[in-house]
């Protein structure tokens, strides 16, 4: 995983991933953990995006999807930390300038350690 930059404490991750079995796995251990879940179209309703919230994109959704979610979150006046999800077989997507929205990278599969580590740092 790659920090681009210092991140402030997390309190909310929006984790926005294809397969809805990695996404009930993560809400759930963060849940456990005392850290607020989301999807996407619930955080945008209602206006739970902050500066401290983390949103974990998928690369493998569709591409229509993820730019219209990233228009609506370029709007926001508080810009939240947003990591690209990307397997390790697809190193091509970094030969490529990332949206200047982008925080940071975390590779599929999820190793849940790694994204616990990524919140409390």
């Amino acid at each position: 995983m790659i920090k681009l930059k210092i991140m402030k404490k997390i309190n909310n991750v929006i984790p926005m991933l294809q397969d809805k079995s990695i996404f009930n796995i993560i809400s759930y251990a963060l849940k456990n953990n005392k850290i607020k879940t989301s999807k996407i179209e619930d955080a945008i309703k209602n206006n739970t995006i902050q500066s401290n919230s983390l949103i974990i994109i998928d690369n493998d959704l569709d591409k229509e999807y993820i730019k219209k979610n990233m228009q609506i979150i370029k709007k926001l006046d508080n810009k939240p930390y947003i990591f690209l999800a990307i397997s390790k077989n697809y190193r091509y997507v970094l030969e490529k300038p990332l949206s200047p929205l982008i925080s940071g990278i975390i590779y599929k599969p999820f190793d849940i350690e790694k994204l616990f580590q990524a919140i409390n740092n």
